[in-house]
């Protein structure tokens, strides 16, 4: 006799739980008589509504049955439910959530910035290692984890970083190569044998090695609206764009929102997973609205050495990022022009990015791309990031505003071939260029791939991928030297490109037509320009300093006045402020001293 029956409308009734205190003592009491397990479940009460609902789950990471997070996930948990997480190591996979409003908490949730105690793990350990050469170690191998869906080629074909197998030696990661001869190298690899099936690793690996052995964490189904991860770490997961067997098919996440609006990251972690540490996905409905999977929020949360983006979101409207922090990810060598960045946001509409850290990223600290609308990026830091601090491209409506850009080795803030966009009091020092405002051949017509992946969406007319509509004003620009580059700065050219090694304070470029300034809508009030710092000849400066308005008419500052130059002529830059002023962009601009 079966006790869960099903209801008319084909749901199953819910039954207590042998998990709650009533249940288990019930239970015990009928085993003690001489009944039975199954006899105690056959008599039990067939109630849609449990005593303990909602529930609360205590788990393990050695626990089985009601304390076994996987189990508990599978079998037990319904809407409304907690799941309470002792601390300890969880190495699971492929665990979902499909019941609205579940809870899944560390029992000990972290302060704003510190480490979890609990981790979800997508690694095996690795004891015992055979030492064939004095330089080499090998262990048996079958896994094949490898991005296919970014570059679009086969495993065989493609270069280190898209293979997303990870060692971790003493709890130190250990870059993988495609060429098995960097195992001769004084330098750290190791290098997966497909053939053979082999791990080789050119350092002693002891015995505290983790492999990683999973591919996605956890997925938030459609139906699990409103849920929350909340004080829980998610390291060492491949990824997953090639096994349908797995979750979360070509998402490349550790975990993964899948059209699930509301849910809710406090106080997580996403560390060294090999793509991406958490995706987020909408679905945009032929009515526009409402969007499913919108308004995810995420909260203190921290985003580390991921191996090429820390969080991915894609139509995820109304998303909120704040007080977290982005730092190091892209370890794995993505490319900067790729995907490579802290966080990547593609086709969403009003974002909130509030207050968060986007530090050492190897590419973007935050960017947003494909036909994104309406974003908010406000008094975030975006720190020595190997490309442009913060990216807006080919979208519309942004407010970019009080945010500090400091050392990013090319634009502190870029906006790219978009329109309708703010940048005010925002403070920029030593990036190689202040803002960047740069103009392409991409349009809406001839760039398809860049629209908005949704085809339900109905594209706003604002989004053209044409510069227009810039306002730039109240922005603080401090001197301090870039980071050096492989390009060289040469004062003495008739043509500067804006990313040769001269550093800039507003670098404005347009390849499509050489057009002014003044033709790309881009104006400035006359409250940009502070000088604190700035070095009196900046040509002599130890990294030259050149205030760029390109493709503008030339002219130069003659007694009290302006002198302009032909109308039909050009000059790519000026090397002075007083110059520079001319232009009638900055008219009441200070000078320098």
């Amino acid at each position: 006799m079966s006790v869960c029956t099903a209801h008319a409308d084909g749901s199953r009734p819910r039954l207590p739980r042998v998990g709650t205190r009533a249940a288990t003592a019930a239970l015990a009491t009928l085993l003690l008589v001489g009944g039975s397990a199954n006899a105690a479940l056959a008599i039990a009460p067939q109630s849609a509504t449990p005593a303990c609902a909602p529930c609360t789950y205590h788990v393990t990471p050695t626990g089985s049955g009601t304390q076994s997070l996987a189990y508990v996930l599978q079998h037990l948990v319904q809407s409304n439910d907690t799941v309470v997480l002792a601390n300890g190591v969880y190495r699971v996979g492929n665990l979902q959530v499909s019941a609205p409003d579940v809870t899944i908490i560390a029992e000990h949730v972290p302060a704003l910035g510190a480490q979890p105690t609990v981790w979800l793990d997508g690694s095996i350990p690795y004891h015992w290692w055979n030492h064939p050469s004095s330089r080499v170690w090998e262990h048996a191998y079958s896994r094949d984890f490898c991005n296919t869906t970014t570059p679009q080629l086969p495993c065989s074909k493609v270069a280190a970083p898209y293979h997303s197998d990870q060692i971790f030696v003493h709890g130190l990661a250990i870059p993988e190569t495609v060429h098995p001869s960097d195992l001769n190298s004084v330098f750290p690899f190791f290098y997966a044998d497909r053939v053979h099936h082999q791990l080789l690793t050119n350092i002693d690996p002891g015995n505290d090695t983790e492999v990683t052995d999973l591919e996605t964490a956890l997925v938030f189904n459609r139906s699990a609206a409103h849920s929350a991860l909340e004080g829980i770490g998610v390291r060492y997961y491949a990824g997953n764009d090639h096994n349908p067997a797995d979750l979360a098919m070509h998402q490349n996440a550790a975990v993964f929102v899948n059209d699930a609006t509301g849910v809710a990251f406090r106080n997580d972690m996403f560390s060294f997973n090999a793509v991406r540490g958490l995706k987020t996905q909408g679905d945009v409905p032929a009515a526009q609205t409402p969007v499913a999977g919108a308004d995810v929020f995420i909260d203190g949360s921290t985003f580390d050495h991921n191996g090429e983006l820390g969080l991915n979101s894609n139509d995820s409207d109304g998303i909120v990022v704040q007080r977290s922090l982005f730092y190091r990810n892209a370890i794995k060598g993505y490319p900067g022009y790729g995907e490579a960045s802290g966080a990547k946001l593609l086709s969403t509409y009003g974002a909130h990015i509030v207050g968060d850290v986007f530090r050492a990223n190897l590419g973007m600290g935050l960017w947003f791309d494909r036909s994104s609308y309406d974003a908010t990026v406000a008094h975030n830091l975006f720190q020595e990031n190997t490309w442009d601090g913060f990216k807006y491209e080919v979208s519309a409506h942004a407010t970019v505003t009080g945010n500090f850009a400091v050392s990013n080795d090319r634009s502190g803030l870029l906006v790219y071939e978009s329109s309708q966009v703010s940048l005010s009091h925002n403070y920029l020092r030593g990036n190689l260029i202040g803002i960047e405002i740069h103009e392409e051949r991409r349009t809406l017509a001839n760039t398809p791939s860049a629209h908005d992946s949704d085809h339900d969406r109905h594209m706003p007319p604002d989004i053209t991928f044409d510069v227009k509509d810039i306002d730039i004003h109240a922005n603080g620009f401090y001197y301090a030297p870039s980071n050096p580059t492989w390009a060289r700065c040469n004062p003495s050219s008739t043509v500067q490109f804006t990313l040769d090694g001269c550093e800039y304070d507003v670098a404005v470029e347009d390849d499509l037509a050489q057009r002014d300034a003044s033709a790309l809508d881009i104006t400035t009030a006359d409250d940009n320009f502070h000088t604190e710092d700035w070095p009196s000849n900046p040509l002599t400066a130890p990294v030259p300093v050149f205030i760029a308005m390109w493709q503008a008419r030339p002219a130069h500052a003659s007694g009290g006045g302006c002198v302009f130059g032909a109308t039909n002529s050009r000059e790519l830059r000026w090397t002075m402020l007083s110059n520079f002023r001319c232009t009638g962009q900055e008219h009441g601009a200070a000078t320098p001293p």
